[in-house]
């Protein structure tokens, strides 16, 4: 009979099962990041007036619907962070897209803010935060890997 992971009696790598430790927090925090994040935008796409402080129609409604998807986009990923977290689903694989997105945006704030295009408070919000955040995630998928290495190799034994 065929093991969960299709070899032979074999159990699961213990890198996609992660356990309910302390570095699955780490899901906790995204959600918590993805959700702020999509209700600030949301609420600057549907308020009155914009950022800046000028009425809505400064903006053009391209711009205004890439914003509004982007809240939606945010808050769908701070939705299935904490459905990983609460259900104890695997995380390794989506905690990497979820990383590679956050440093994405970090590296794109640090571009930003050296053009001038994006102030100090926003970068720190933005830029620094998720920048933070994707480091933690890196940090608990290099834990989850040396788990799996260490517990594959104690099986060997």
């Amino acid at each position: 009979m065929s093991g969960a992971n299709g070899r032979e009696g074999g159990p699961r790598p213990a890198i996609f099962i992660s356990g309910a430790g302390t570095g699955r927090r780490v899901l906790l925090i995204g959600a918590a990041q993805n959700w702020f994040g999509a209700v600030k935008i949301a609420r600057d796409v549907w308020s009155r007036t914009g950022r800046s402080g000028g009425p809505q129609a400064d903006y053009a409604p391209d711009y205004a619907q890439m914003k509004a998807f982007t809240a939606g986009t945010a808050a769908t990923f701070g939705s299935y962070y904490l459905y990983l977290y609460v259900a104890k689903k695997p995380v390794v694989p989506w905690l990497m897209f979820g990383a590679a997105l956050k440093l994405w945006a970090f590296l794109l704030s640090v571009l930003l803010l050296a053009q001038g295009r994006l102030g100090r408070a926003e970068f720190v919000t933005f830029g620094v935060s998720n920048g933070v955040v994707g480091c933690l995630m890196w940090r608990h998928i290099a834990t989850e890997a040396q788990t799996s290495r260490r517990t594959e190799l104690a099986a060997r034994t």
